[in-house]
C-alpha cells in the first residue's frame, strides 16, 4: 500500500524483510524502515530513477542471439555429420546459454547463417541448408511474424549491433541476464551467446575488473530489477548508465592484473573439477563473507574452487577499483550509489558540453572527434569547422568559485595535470598576476586532494 502527500518532504518506507508462517491465521512479518525522500521508483536514498544512459557506454553491450528453432542447435555428433566432408565449419560455432556459463556447459554448437541469402546458403552449404529446411522451416512456417516466417534460415534476432563490436577482438565479457550472483567472465570470440547472456565487447581485463568490482555490482543490483528473487542485468539501466572511473595508467594496470588472475582462477578450478559450477563457488564465497559455517558439500566446493583465494582476489579488486575513483574501499552501499548517481549526472553534463569519455574509442569513435563546446563539429558552406578543444575560463573572485573553476579546468584537460597545465586554461593576465594565480591553483589542487575530491598520481599530477 502506498500513501502520498503533496510536496517534497521526508517519507517513511517499510519493506518486508522476513515473512513466516505461524500456523495460525495471518503471517509473521518483519519490516525494515527507511526515512527520507521517497523517489518515483519507491526507493529512499540515491535517486537511481534520475540517472541517464551515457554516450560513452553506447554500442558495446547487447543480449545474445535468438535462433528461434531447435534445429539450429547441434550436439557434437550432429555437428560432425554436417561439417565432415564439407566447408560448413565456418558457420557452425560453439554456443553458450546462461545455464552453460553458470552451471555446466553442454558443449553444443549453433548454425549461424547470418549474412546469407537462401540461394547462397543452398549453393555454398547444401548440407546445412537441408538440415535447416527439414528441422527449422516447418516450425517457422507456423510463426505469425512475417519476417521470422519468411527468413526461416536466419536467426530471429541476429543481434547485428553486437557482431561488429566483437568482430575484431579475441574475447569478450559476458554475464548471465538472470542470475543469483552477478559474475562477469571472458568468452572466446568464436563462441556465440544466446539471449540469456549479456555480452559486453571489451577484451581488456581492466574493464572486466571494473565490472566485477563491488561498486559496479552494487550499481547493477540497484538499477537492474529482478525476476522473482534473482537479479536482472539490464544493459540499458545497469551498463549504459554506469560511470567508469578515470584511473591513472598505474591504477589501470593494477586492476587489469587482478582481473586476469580472477578470470584465470575460476577457469582453472573448473577445468580441474568439471562438476564445479560458478554458482556453487559464489554460494560458498557469500558464506565466507558472512562468516557462516559451511556444510560438508560446501566445504568440498571450497576446497575444489579454492574459494578463499577467490574471495581474496575480489577484495583486492574492490580496493583497486575504489582507488581508481579516488574513494575509500569500505564505503557503505548507500554512499556508493549516491556517489555514482552524482558521477552519472556529472558525466551526462560533460557529454552535453561535448566531452565523451569513450570506453572503447577505437571502435566507438574511430575518427577521434569530440562534439560540443570541447570540439564542435559543424558544417558551414560545405566545409567542416572544428572549434578549439579547450574552453577559456575566467578566474572567479571568491575562494569557493575558484575551487570550482579549478575542478572545471581539470575536467577540460581530460588527463592528469599540474598547476602549470591548468593555469593556461584561464584568461591570461600580466606576469606577476599569472605567478600568483599559479600559486593559487597549486594550493587549491592540494586542498581538493586533501578533501578527497581529486586524486594525485605518482607523477605529482592531479586527476578528477
Amino acid at each position: 500500500m502506498t500513501v502520498a502527500e503533496k510536496g517534497k518532504i521526508l517519507g517513511r518506507l517499510n519493506n518486508c524483510l522476513v515473512e513466516k508462517e505461524t500456523g495460525e491465521l495471518g503471517k509473521e512479518v518483519v519490516l525494515g524502515e527507511k526515512i527520507g525522500i521517497i523517489h518515483t521508483d519507491l526507493k529512499v536514498g540515491a535517486n537511481i530513477s534520475k540517472v541517464v544512459a551515457l554516450k560513452s557506454n553506447g554500442n558495446i553491450c547487447s543480449r545474445g542471439v535468438i535462433p528461434h528453432g531447435q534445429g539450429f542447435v547441434l550436439t557434437e555428433e550432429e555437428k560432425s555429420k554436417i561439417v565432415s566432408n564439407s566447408n560448413s565449419s565456418s558457420i557452425v560455432k560453439p554456443y553458450r546459454t546462461g545455464r552453460d556459463i553458470n552451471q555446466s556447459s553442454r558443449n553444443v554448437y549453433v548454425i549461424d547463417t547470418h549474412g546469407f541469402t537462401e540461394q547462397e546458403l543452398r549453393t555454398l552449404h547444401p548440407e546445412v541448408y537441408q538440415w535447416l529446411f527439414e528441422r527449422v522451416k516447418p516450425e517457422r512456417d507456423q510463426n505469425k511474424d512475417k519476417s521470422i516466417r519468411t527468413n526461416w534460415w536466419l536467426f530471429a534476432r541476429p543481434r547485428t549491433d553486437l557482431r561488429p563490436a566483437i568482430d575484431d577482438i579475441e574475447r569478450y565479457i559476458v554475464t548471465v541476464y538472470v542470475a543469483k550472483f552477478r559474475v562477469f567472465q571472458f568468452l572466446d570470440a568464436s563462441i556465440v551467446p544466446d539471449d540469456t547472456v549479456v555480452a559486453i565487447a571489451f577484451s581488456d581485463a581492466y574493464n572486466i575488473g571494473v565490472l566485477s568490482s563491488r561498486l559496479h555490482i552494487t550499481w547493477s543490483l540497484a538499477t537492474g530489477g529482478s525476476l522473482e528473487d534473482r537479479p536482472l542485468y539490464n544493459k540499458t539501466t545497469c551498463f549504459e548508465t554506469f560511470p567508469f572511473p578515470t584511473p591513472t595508467e598505474a591504477q589501470k594496470e593494477q586492476i587489469r592484473g587482478i582481473a586476469e588472475q580472477l578470470d584465470a582462477h575460476r577457469k582453472q578450478r573448473q577445468t580441474q573439477h568439471p562438476t564445479l559450477t560458478i554458482t556453487d563457488m559464489y554460494n560458498v564465497l557469500e558464506k565466507l563473507r558472512s562468516g557462516e559455517a559451511l556444510s560438508a558439500k560446501e566445504q568440498k566446493t571450497h576446497e575444489q574452487g579454492l574459494v578463499s583465494i577467490l574471495l581474496q582476489l575480489h577484495n583486492e579488486l574492490d580496493a583497486a577499483v575504489a582507488a581508481a575513483y579516488g574513494w575509500p574501499a569500505d564505503l557503505p552501499e548507500e554512499e556508493i550509489l549516491e556517489r555514482l548517481v552524482a558521477l552519472n549526472k556529472e558525466r551526462a553534463a560533460e557529454e552535453a558540453r561535448g566531452l565523451i569519455r569513450w570506453l572503447r574509442p577505437e571502435y566507438q569513435n574511430p575518427q577521434g572527434t569530440q562534439q560540443g563546446e570541447l570540439g564542435i563539429e559543424s558544417k558551414k558552406a560545405g566545409k567542416t569547422a572544428i572549434a578549439t578543444a579547450k574552453e577559456v575560463l575566467a578566474w572567479p573572485k571568491t575562494l569557493a568559485e575558484q575551487a570550482q573553476a579549478v575542478q572545471r579546468a581539470l575536467q577540460l584537460h581530460e588527463r592528469p595535470a599540474t598547476a602549470e597545465d591548468l593555469v593556461r586554461q584561464f584568461k591570461p593576465v600580466a606576469k606577476p598576476q599569472q605567478t600568483q594565480r599559479l600559486q593559487q591553483i597549486d594550493s587549491l589542487l592540494q586542498t581538493l586532494h586533501g578533501l578527497g575530491l581529486l586524486r594525485k598520481t605518482e607523477q605529482e599530477q592531479y586527476v578528477k
